[in-house]
């Protein structure tokens, strides 16, 4: 099982589906913010060759978008617990 840290290393793109205001107080260095209520509708301008690694604050709303971007094709996945868990290691912070 790859970690979150060996997809980014790889390429991955890490995704915040916070909202904008959460993200704008603090991201992931290099994330781009796509809030899951608008993820519908700016899926189309992903790179559908790359891979993603969504992240909220406990890991709900990027588990419900990375099964939305996963039905559109996309290949997706969710940092488990979120940010909010510590789980990151100290060069993600």
């Amino acid at each position: 099982m790859q970690t979150a840290s060996d997809l980014i290393n790889e390429g991955a793109i890490w995704v915040d589906t916070r909202l904008e205001s959460e993200f704008k107080n603090a991201a992931l260095p290099d994330a781009i913010n796509i809030p899951l209520h608008r993820l519908r509708d700016q899926a189309a301008s992903l790179d559908r060759m790359k891979r993603f690694v969504l992240y909220c604050d406990t890991g709900q709303r990027s588990s419900a978008a990375a099964f939305l971007l996963g039905q559109l094709g996309f290949d997706a996945y969710v940092l488990r617990g979120g940010i909010a868990q510590g789980r990151l290691p100290s060069n993600f912070l």
